[in-house]
């Protein structure tokens, strides 16, 4: 019942790639979009502004392993009940960070959208191109949608995907991605990072642009996230980078479930027409929450003391 439930969903996505057709310009002022690169980019910054000025606090003040060993304290006690012996983990601190910079990054982007901005959203798996990639979508429609993708693993030798009907931004985050275009002179690759220029910390955003037609590969180093920012016709993405690799690559019927569910009540979020800005309550701000109540507490001793 469950796979023919998903044969008919891919049937109707099927028909919409077939008679949807897309009629606007790659970023163009003259069509309708919510967003525009440059929102998107300024929104970037300002979180990461917001981030990195946390983690050096943390740092400074000496307590941000304190606070990586608490916010991951279930999961190594989980792992522990069922080893003999403690397995390596990765860089707990770096992960923290990871989970804290991206939890900035929404808490942005619903600050400043918070009619649009979906934060209720679960982290999914998202299979294209070659990688199992992290993945959270924070608004979509039928001509836009913006995603906070990455991974904590490196990848390598990655394909983009061909999208001849979708103009995409990668806007990054943290990591770095070297990315090599087919048409690129001399077959030169270009590395994109988060905040530095030539090692250099700056106020920037590096954008990668994969335009309509193009192709490429590309490399990621552990903890890469970047926000992803596509214009274009939604609805033919859908097809190629969520029902094709859930049915014909790893038959992930949960993951594919996911992304129908959660693109659904994203979508359905952006056409409410509230105007009451509700308290942020989702958990995917729990990496800030963690933080303040770590700082609270340690306020409250010294006061004791």
């Amino acid at each position: 019942m469950q796979k023919l439930i998903y044969l008919c969903v891919l049937l109707c996505f099927f028909a919409f790639q077939i008679l949807a057709k897309n009629n606007r310009e790659p970023d163009s002022p003259r069509g309708t979009y919510k967003f525009s690169l440059q929102a998107i980019q300024d929104t970037v910054r300002a979180a990461l502004f917001k981030a990195n000025t946390e983690i050096k606090l943390l740092s400074d003040q000496g307590i941000i392993e304190a606070i990586a060993q608490l916010y991951f304290q279930d999961y190594l006690h989980k792992i522990a009940s069922y080893n003999l012996h403690m397995p390596q983990t990765v860089d707990l601190i770096e992960s923290y960070k990871t989970d804290l910079v991206n939890a900035f990054v929404l808490k942005e982007f619903k600050n400043r959208y918070p009619r649009l901005i979906f934060d209720n959203s679960k982290w999914m798996f998202n299979s294209v191109g070659g990688i199992y990639a992290n993945m959270i979508i924070l608004y979509i429609s039928l001509d836009e949608y913006i995603v906070l993708w990455g991974t904590t693993l490196k990848a390598d030798n990655k394909f983009s995907g061909y999208y001849s009907y979708m103009n995409e931004f990668d806007v990054m985050v943290r990591g770095t991605m070297e990315s090599h275009d087919v048409d690129a002179p001399g077959h030169a690759s270009v590395i994109y990072r988060p905040i530095i220029q030539d090692g250099i910390e700056t106020h920037t955003v590096d954008t990668s642009n994969l335009i309509p037609k193009n192709v490429r590969s590309y490399n990621l180093d552990a903890h890469t996230y970047m926000v992803s920012y596509a214009q274009g016709n939604i609805l033919k993405a859908f097809f190629p980078g969520a029902i094709m690799p859930g049915i014909f690559v790893n038959q992930d019927w949960g993951g594919l479930s996911a992304h129908i569910t959660q693109s659904t009540k994203a979508f359905l979020k952006a056409k409410k027409k509230s105007k009451k800005n509700k308290k942020i309550i989702s958990v995917n701000y729990r990496p800030i929450y963690i933080t303040d109540n770590f700082k609270t507490h340690m306020i409250r001793d010294k006061n004791k003391k």
